[in-house]
């Protein structure tokens, strides 16, 4: 497996990946996004970020090397990466597994959902083979082994590996789609109810007692209602949702702050547990970052372990030691680490049930990996860094097995 690319190599990699999609269907999907950009500007940044291959592939076919803006540019080299890595499997793939896998891709550009998938299998395989494992595909629709690759870790043997990714909003009561259609429709009500103007980041945090309705009516209803009482100074919208209104003064600050430092700011303000949160620029370079959440308590960890046990059970097949890792997207690596560190946290005690079920006598370890950033290795190289968690089964078949140094490095 490939483990570098250069820049170089970018054109050649597009001409490959034409002779298996002459019919560029990454442009159609981006075309199809842009009509959702135009209902709802706002949801550009997020459809940015879940369909960044299709984005990437569209603007290396309209651009090529050109570095048109560094947006248009990282999302090149992640596209590459991606067909890098396809390719790699392709070009070994026997041809019924090539044609499935044709048609996995050609799915996935058009389901970010299936795109996160791969995109994390992928990386997963890329990760371990620099361990020095080896790495066999199973064909998922075909036969006993359902599990996503089998690895061959030095000084243990084959192990089944099993990845799995939890969106970023997954079992939440608010969904990001909808939490966005919201913000959309808020946003233009917000600016005439700020109680002054001026060079200030707002920060507003609404949190629901319930959720959001989808209906464009209801939704409009609501966000009338937040920006009048914001407009009186309330702290709440009787039976919809609290609302709390933070100014930070910038004046001592530099004309145009970098987005990463804006949102350190609101976090700052509004705290750091996971919402759905917007920042827009304002007149006279001010700022205004909303925050939408919801006190219905997340669903994330029943779902968390729901989908683990039918890994574990259905997937993996018993006949080796396996693997699940599961990628987390809510948490950085920073947010992870800090759950880490708390007391009773609930990814330690869902791994400690998991590996102590009878049942799930064959798992050798469960893996939690935070969503990736892009950190900076040479003037000339990057990588994606996750920050892990991994634990070990002490007992069952396969008990402390060492596959913890697997992921020290990633």
């Amino acid at each position: 497996m490939r483990t570098d690319l250069r820049d170089h190599e970018f054109p050649e990699l597009y001409r490959k990946l034409l002779t298996l999609f002459p019919d560029k269907p990454w442009l159609k999907r981006v075309a199809s996004l842009q009509h959702q950009v135009n209902e709802n500007p706002i949801s550009k940044f997020w459809l940015w970020q879940v369909n960044v291959v299709a984005y990437g592939l569209a603007a290396f076919d309209a651009h090529g090397l050109e570095q048109v803006n560094i947006e248009c540019w990282n999302a090149v080299k992640q596209a590459m990466i991606f067909v890098c890595q396809v390719l790699d499997i392709h070009d070994t793939a026997q041809p019924d597994n090539a044609r499935m896998l044709r048609g996995r891709i050609k799915g996935a550009l058009s389901n970010p959902n299936d795109m996160r998938g791969i995109r994390f299998e992928l990386g997963m395989a890329t990760h371990l083979f620099r361990q020095g494992c080896s790495i066999t595909w199973t064909d998922e629709h075909r036969g006993d082994e359902t599990f996503d690759l089998l690895a061959g870790v030095p000084g243990v043997g084959l192990v089944e590996v099993e990845c799995k990714t939890l969106s970023a909003d997954k079992g939440e009561p608010i969904p990001r789609d909808t939490a966005y259609a919201f913000i959309n429709r808020l946003l233009p009500k917000i600016d005439p109810a700020l109680p002054f103007q001026g060079r200030f980041l707002y920060a507003i945090s609404l949190v629901f007692q319930n959720n959001i309705p989808k209906e464009t009516a209801a939704q409009g209803v609501i966000a009338a209602g937040v920006a009048e009482a914001i407009k009186r100074g309330d702290q709440s919208l009787d039976g919809i949702c609290s609302i709390h209104l933070q100014a930070l003064d910038l004046q001592s600050l530099g004309i145009g702050l970098e987005p990463d430092l804006l949102l350190d700011y609101s976090n700052r303000m509004l705290g750091y547990e996971p919402a759905h949160q917007v920042i827009k620029d304002l007149a006279k370079a001010g700022y205004l970052a909303i925050r939408v959440q919801s006190v219905v308590p997340s669903k994330l960890e029943s779902a968390m372990n729901d989908l683990a046990k039918r890994s574990i059970r259905n997937q993996l097949t018993g006949k080796r030691p396996g693997c699940l890792v599961m990628r987390i997207e809510r948490h950085s690596g920073d947010s992870l680490e800090v759950l880490a560190e708390e007391e009773g946290n609930w990814l330690a005690t869902s791994a400690t049930k998991l590996l102590l079920n009878p049942a799930h006598s064959h798992l050798a370890a469960v893996v939690f990996v935070s969503a990736p950033a892009v950190t900076t290795v040479t003037e000339s190289s990057e990588t994606e860094q996750s920050k892990t968690y991994i634990f070990e089964n002490q007992q069952g078949n396969y008990p402390l097995l060492g596959l913890n140094r697997l992921f020290e490095s990633r």
